[in-house]
C-alpha cells in the first residue's frame, strides 16, 4: 500500500490534511517532483537491502517526530512492505 498525505506541522486542529492511495503509475509520475517526499517506513536494515530510489528511511515509530519537522506544504508518500 502506498499512502499520500499532506503533513501539517504544529496545528493538529487543521482538518485540511488528506490521505489518498497512490497507484504505482501515479507514484512514477510523482517521483522527483518538488514538494513530494517518499518515505520508506520499514526498518533501516530492510531499507538498506532495497528501496524506491530517492526515498528516505523513517521507521514507523519515528514518523510523528519526523513529520513535525516538515514544511506544511510538503506532500508525503509513505510505503512499507
Amino acid at each position: 500500500m502506498i499512502t499520500l498525505a499532506t503533513c501539517s506541522s504544529g496545528n493538529s486542529s487543521n482538518k485540511s490534511n488528506k490521505v489518498a492511495r497512490v497507484s504505482v503509475s501515479q507514484l512514477e509520475t510523482i517521483l522527483g517532483q518538488e514538494g513530494y517526499t517518499v518515505v520508506d517506513t520499514r526498518e533501516p536494515g530492510i531499507f538498506a537491502a532495497g528501496h524506491i530510489p530517492g526515498s528516505v528511511s523513517v521507521p514507523l515509530d519515528m514518523i510523528r517526530r519526523w513529520a513535525s519537522t516538515l514544511p506544511s506544504a510538503t506532500h508525503v508518500i509513505l510505503y512499507c512492505d
